[in-house]
């Protein structure tokens, strides 16, 4: 194309292009299939009259979230709200940890083995030293939850900061850049796919953390709702509380994810 095509083709008028249909396709996709599988299980206890105590419909689930909001929304906030603070300090330790293993090689001799040994012992049999430690109050729920998510955190961002391309950190310190600079223009940007990867993971298991810590000792939350719910052999208010949490959980993922995208579309180039 010569210059006279070229000029003529950015003069014209363009068709206007849908472009987003890999995102609505993303989208709608999960959602269409979720939607098939309740449609499925919906029919499956209307045909084989499946009883409510075994397997609700979710239709059923749904009369109950209605229903019941009053009741199950204060303690849908009560333990989202620990999640959170669960989450923020999970990932805060993992990050801690992570920067001191990286920076400063004594630390990394003395400290990581062991808390690669701890990872191998069940977290779950730990929960009831928590009580001990921190009580019965939101203290003990959010340390064990702590616990349970700042091991991939760690992991993942010491890799993301030995993954920096090597050729820009030789040329960094060709242009005598200090290691602090080198650390934060070039190493920290790199790690950051690593890190929010490893975030998604501590969304899981603070939620995880939160809801074993309720199951133990809490008379609030979705957990001690659970609980509630089957000891009154409540299966509706069984599956809603659960749905309660998904929601919760995926709604915690989905502000991770857009600051993940904020991030690297600020800091990554490379």
């Amino acid at each position: 194309m010569n210059r006279e095509e070229a000029l003529t083709a950015r003069l014209l008028p363009r068709p206007l292009v849908f472009n987003g249909w890999p995102q609505v396709r993303r989208i709608a996709v999960p959602l269409a299939a979720a939607l098939c599988a309740l449609l499925v299980w919906e029919l499956a206890c209307r045909v084989f009259q499946v009883s409510k105590v075994t397997a609700p419909a979710p239709s059923d689930v749904i009369g109950v979230l209605y229903r019941g909001s009053d009741v199950i929304l204060p303690h849908a906030i009560a333990t989202l709200r620990e999640v959170v603070i669960g989450f923020v300090c999970a990932t805060t330790l993992g990050l801690a940890l992570a920067l001191l293993i990286t920076l400063y090689r004594p630390v990394k001799e003395a400290v990581f083995p062991n808390l690669v040994v701890l990872q191998f012992i069940p977290k779950i049999a730990l929960a009831p030293l928590f009580i001990v430690w921190f009580g019965i109050e939101t203290e003990s729920r959010v340390a064990f939850a702590t616990f349970m998510g700042f091991f991939p955190v760690m992991i993942s961002t010491i890799a993301g900061l030995s993954a920096a391309p090597p050729h820009l950190v030789r040329y960094a310190h060709s242009l005598r850049a200090t290691h602090w600079q080198v650390f934060t223009t070039i190493r920290v940007p790199a790690a950051l796919p690593y890190i929010f990867s490893s975030s998604k993971i501590a969304v899981s298991l603070s939620v995880i953390g939160i809801v074993v810590g309720e199951f133990i000792t809490s008379q609030r939350g979705l957990g001690y709702l659970v609980l509630f719910a089957s000891s009154k052999a409540d299966t509706s208010l069984m599956f809603a509380s659960v749905a309660c949490l998904s929601a919760g959980g995926m709604a915690l993922f989905g502000v991770v994810t857009a600051i993940e995208k904020l991030a690297l579309r600020k800091y990554c180039s490379f």
